[in-house]
């Protein structure tokens, strides 16, 4: 387990499979979504917004998708899920979680 720092000072704990750049695309995902829109994105999105690269985004948001801190509305789109939220206000221990199937 690893802890991080974010923008707003907080530390959250990271898995080991976890890599410090799967927190800023969750913020993202977080930032763009409304109650009314799940607010996905692509991965070719978080390159345009130049949070990472087109090809890294797609691996990460696809591990994420794997443990359930991210879902997908279609393939390429994704969303973030009540447990990716739960994570980010540090009410989820991610190092418990198992991949999905």
């Amino acid at each position: 387990m690893v802890s991080t720092a974010h923008a707003r000072g907080v530390a959250r704990d990271r898995a080991d499979w976890m890599k410090p750049k799967d927190e800023e695309l969750l913020e993202t995902l977080r930032d763009r979504q409304t109650a009314e829109d799940k607010g996905g994105l692509t991965p070719k999105a978080f390159d345009n917004l130049g949070v990472t690269g087109q090809s890294y985004a797609s691996d990460r948001l696809s591990k994420l998708a794997e443990y359930g801190l991210v879902g997908r509305i279609a393939p390429g789109l994704y969303y973030i899920t009540d447990r990716g939220h739960d994570w980010l206000n540090e009410e989820l221990d991610t190092t418990t979680l198992e991949p999905r199937d």
